[in-house]
């Protein structure tokens, strides 16, 4: 199936926002916020309990 003439693909959109914050100096697969470093590598807390989840 192709594109209809005229139309640009979602492919095409997203590569050229990632080329164009490459461009500015953004890395947009990098989280923009630091950790707190109060818990392990960043994980999410539990809200009531406010301890960081286990995974297991």
């Amino acid at each position: 199936m192709t594109a209809a003439i005229g139309t640009v693909s979602l492919h095409d959109t997203v590569t050229n926002r990632i080329i164009r914050e490459l461009e500015q100096g953004r890395v947009p697969w990098v989280q923009p916020w630091a950790s707190s470093g109060t818990t392990p590598l960043g994980l999410p807390l539990n809200a009531a309990t406010d301890r960081a989840y286990s995974y297991v």
